[in-house]
């Protein structure tokens, strides 16, 4: 327990708060257009191995059945 006559700070001003924010939106700014590349490369890698799984799976099809399987692209909106 504080003597008599003293003051604990334990909280935070609105200077300090407002500087906080501040600098999290200089931060997010700066970070977010070099984020943008990174999405679609990683959504180019899963697309390509989407592509990739689905032959796989019409090859193994294939050979289990021992007939011809067809693997379609249809594009969608």
């Amino acid at each position: 327990m504080p003597a008599a006559g003293t003051f604990r700070n334990r909280g935070f001003t609105l200077v300090e708060l407002l500087t906080v924010m501040a600098v999290m939106g200089i931060l997010m700014v700066l970070t977010v257009p070099a984020v943008g590349p990174l999405i679609q490369s990683y959504n180019l890698n899963r697309a390509a191995s989407l592509v990739t799984d689905e032959f796989t799976f019409a090859r193994q099809s294939a050979l289990t059945k021992n007939t011809d399987v067809e693997v379609r692209f249809i594009k969608s909106a």
